[in-house]
């Protein structure tokens, strides 16, 4: 591995061996994290490494538009209306988020992996479109961006309050909504919320930002490839005084003092994707053991028989 750039699995590897000083820049001044590495680094795979890291919701036009962002509210409902028998096992929004993520719904999730090689096997992911382009794979330390976003606690997981508020802000823009939907169906937390929205910079800061948060596997989908989710803040209404400018990973990353990192960025070229696919098919990661939905099985048995004409 050279400049950042992955061009076999070894080079993957490499970076969750902790004596590899890979990711020492990720894993530095946060205290006890060496108990915990790697669980909290988290990997993301993107088979265009011009991509920038933005949830599917907030990204833009070529006239800088954002696409689905004041349509938002619209896509959650009208996903559970066509989805209702699911409701009795789906607990809140913030699960209703991570069901449509996963089946390509416009969401404010970006998805994670704990593993790397599962993350890699997204960069270099066939597609005619993005073939020939070099790919991206996105280390994320979980904890410190938790902590840098959110101000603790840095594990958080689905159904704790930060996790929740910033799934809600998809549903209802309004603070008074929300505090009181607190109030209602979370009381003990109704105080501490109430404090976080005494100002409107106060708000900002705490829920214009993204947190990583540990899902409940509600999908055969996310168990297979071991989902973890970013779920980002904010909303997109600027004729509304309620609204909050949803922060995005990169541009938080690079406003952090000292030049501490919670994200690293790595390159997969486009000549080494072939090669590297296969190699990851030889581990039996594919398309059809991510996917359990029959088609992605028909697609792969289709690929894996078809006749080779030399």
């Amino acid at each position: 591995m050279t400049d950042r750039t992955i061009t076999c699995l070894e080079d993957a590897i490499r970076l969750v061996r902790w004596d590899s000083g890979m990711l020492s820049d990720l894993t530095s001044h946060i205290k006890g994290y060496s108990e915990f590495f790697p669980r909290g680094t988290w990997f993301r795979g993107q088979e265009d490494s011009s991509w920038p890291l933005v949830p599917f919701v907030f990204r833009k036009h070529d006239q800088g538009n954002m696409m689905y962002a004041q349509s938002e509210r619209n896509i959650l409902l009208d996903f559970k209306l066509r989805h209702a028998r699911r409701s009795m096992e789906i607990q809140d929004t913030f699960d209703w988020l991570c069901l449509m993520q996963h089946h390509g719904c416009p969401t404010r999730i970006l998805d994670w992996t704990e593993n790397v090689l599962i993350a890699l096997f997204f960069a270099v992911r066939q597609s005619r479109d993005a073939d020939n382009l070099p790919g991206a794979l996105f280390v994320l330390n979980a904890f410190k961006l938790n902590h840098y976003a959110a101000g603790g606690p840095t594990n958080l997981r689905a159904g704790d309050l930060p996790c929740w508020v910033r799934a809600q802000l998809a549903e209802d823009t309004s603070f008074d909504s929300l505090l009181h939907q607190v109030a209602n169906e979370r009381p003990s937390d109704l105080q501490q919320l109430r404090e976080l929205f005494q100002t409107r910079r106060t708000a900002a800061q705490h829920f214009s930002c993204p947190v990583a948060v540990w899902p409940r596997t509600i999908h055969e989908r996310m168990a297979r490839q071991q989902s973890v989710v970013v779920i980002h803040g904010g909303t997109c209404f600027p004729q509304e005084s309620d609204d909050l400018e949803p922060a995005m990973l990169q541009p938080l990353q690079d406003s952090m003092n000292g030049g501490d990192t919670f994200l690293a960025t790595f390159t997969v070229p486009a000549s080494v994707k072939k090669r590297i696919r296969d190699e990851l098919r030889c581990l039996n990661i594919h398309v059809a053991s991510l996917f359990p939905e029959l088609e992605y099985q028909a697609d792969h048995i289709r690929n894996a028989w078809e006749a080779r004409i030399e």
